[in-house]
């Protein structure tokens, strides 16, 4: 059964916002699942039995949910990974408390891999690696820990916008639902769709989200996996030092604290 479709509040502000909050789950329990694009702050969800859902909501700045969800959205604000620059004690959540991990191996992809844009044909790897460099970041729209990232994710790719390499997203889904979890960011950067997670199972990843950055020879110059600042900020500084461009700051106001990403390869 394909996945059911949250219908989603519009929360305030441009995608590039530095400071991100995030909302509460939905009633059902189970998995969680995709988010909504188009608004710019992310919550996880549970999902039912019937299929996969994750929504957003407002931050907690703006108006509360309505009381029938009241007891949803303390129970995602508990779970919501601390902002870097949030001051202790200050009506926000304490951090995950998840260790980082060693930095993360990833093998190099074949060729002939195929990736397909969200408007476009699809090309191996190689075609895609003609001319540039590429710097991807995989996201799972099923997860709460892709979507509390997605912004980020989005600041960090927009900042090598003019480098000598593309910059790309990845969703593990198939198109609409890639759009329907992106939302503006869709049309900002470009976006593959890998519903099979094709790309994620030839790379070897692990967790996601996951920052990659595959030489035009398709080696892997620099991985990082789940979200570990110090991890992603050398994976960037090595991808910035190879365009002679200069490195995003990781982490950043507004960014999550560290924590362990879900399995790759799904549930």
């Amino acid at each position: 059964m394909g996945p059911v479709l949250a219908k989603l509040v519009r929360s305030a502000g441009p995608p590039t916002h530095p400071a991100r909050s995030h909302g509460r789950p939905a009633a059902e329990g189970g998995k969680a699942a995709k988010l909504s694009p188009r608004r710019a702050n992310t919550s996880p969800a549970g999902g039912g039995a019937g299929g996969q859902r994750l929504r957003r909501s407002p931050p907690p700045s703006l108006d509360p949910a309505p009381p029938v969800e009241r007891q949803e959205t303390d129970a995602a604000e508990r779970r919501r990974p601390k902002q870097w620059g949030e001051p202790e004690g200050g009506g926000f959540p304490s951090p995950l408390g998840v260790p980082l991990r060693f930095t993360a191996v990833a093998t190099d992809p074949p060729g002939d891999l195929q990736l397909a844009p969200l408007d476009g044909e699809p090309r191996s790897l190689d075609g895609w690696l003609t001319t540039f460099h590429l710097a991807a970041v995989i996201l799972d729209p099923y997860t709460y820990e892709s979507a509390w990232l997605l912004e980020t994710a989005g600041r960090i790719l927009t900042d090598f916008r003019g480098a000598d390499c593309r910059i790309a997203l990845v969703v593990t889904a198939d198109a609409d639902d890639a759009r329907e979890f992106l939302g503006p960011w869709a049309t900002q950067i470009l976006t593959f769709a890998d519903p099979d997670r094709d790309l994620v199972k030839a790379l070897g990843l692990n967790e996601l989200p996951a920052f990659v950055h595959l030489r035009q020879d398709r080696s892997v110059a620099a991985v990082a996996e789940g979200w570990d600042p110090p991890e992603w900020r050398q994976a960037t500084s090595e991808l910035a030092k190879a365009m002679s461009w200069t490195r995003p700051t990781i982490p950043r106001q507004g960014d999550p604290q560290p924590y362990a990403g879900s399995p790759a390869l799904g549930a």
